[in-house]
């Protein structure tokens, strides 16, 4: 799950960093949106699941 996450959030510097530095067209920060998106799913589904710890380990 963490690699993942590391590789969407990579997409998204790497997306928004080559349009500051106008080598991509802007349109393509449409797709750091998506990617956006999909990390914040994730996490919602991740903390959602996450199972409970155990009394013990409190």
């Amino acid at each position: 799950m963490l690699i993942v996450l590391g590789f969407e959030v990579f997409l998204v510097w790497v997306d928004i960093y080559y349009v500051a530095r106008e080598v991509i067209w802007p349109v393509y920060l449409a797709d750091a949106v998506v990617e956006i998106i999909l990390i914040l799913l994730w996490l919602w589904w991740w903390f959602r699941k996450k199972p409970a710890l155990p009394a013990s380990a409190k």
